[in-house]
């Protein structure tokens, strides 16, 4: 607000902007999904299953792998919103590049130990830039993971993990289905 107004000489931190919060009679909102009333019944139905795999096919710590995917946008959206009192309707502000993104896959094994991440970049073309080397690196017209990009992942991220190659023991990998 101080650079919109043209104040080049403010200084203002954490305890002030709880002052003027009160002061201005506003509110802090945090801005959250709900979790489904019967979050708690598919939780433990979801960990008696892989209970159960475990167990069944004597599975180690180092072989159940945990994958998931994070769409984050070049546009981060704010966790908390300022309003005044009583508003029932919060706007949010924007840099206009929402639907800008890129799909972040990550995975672990529940012994502590990573596999390669893999960003999957919304373009066609691969990009020039340097990336850190382990990353896999991929690219996507929708850039999320689909089918061929699952594949990939298996044969440059999932075989990364200890008998991945030659799968000498079985593993459990649990994703979602998104």
């Amino acid at each position: 607000m101080a650079r919109e107004m043209q104040i080049d000489d403010f200084i203002g931190g954490p305890s002030w902007c709880s002052r003027f919060v009160c002061r201005k009679q506003l509110s802090m909102r945090a801005m959250c999904q709900r979790l489904p009333d019967n979050f708690q019944q598919k939780l433990d139905s979801f960990k008696a299953l892989v209970h159960q795999k475990i167990t069944r096919h004597s599975t180690g710590w180092d072989h159940i792998i945990n994958m998931d995917e994070v769409p984050p946008t070049f546009d981060i959206p704010m966790s908390c919103s300022i309003s005044d009192k009583g508003e029932k309707t919060i706007n949010e502000r924007t840099t206009g590049h929402q639907k800008s993104h890129f799909t972040v896959v990550l995975a672990c094994c529940a012994d502590g130990s990573k596999l390669p991440p893999m960003i999957i970049f919304k373009r066609k073309t691969m990009p020039k830039e340097a990336f850190p080397h382990g990353v896999v690196i991929q690219t996507n017209v929708k850039g999320w993971m689909d089918e061929s990009m699952m594949g990939v992942w298996l044969d440059r991220c999932y075989v990364k993990r200890p008998d991945g190659f030659f799968h000498r023991n079985k593993a459990l990998l649990v994703t979602d289905s998104m």
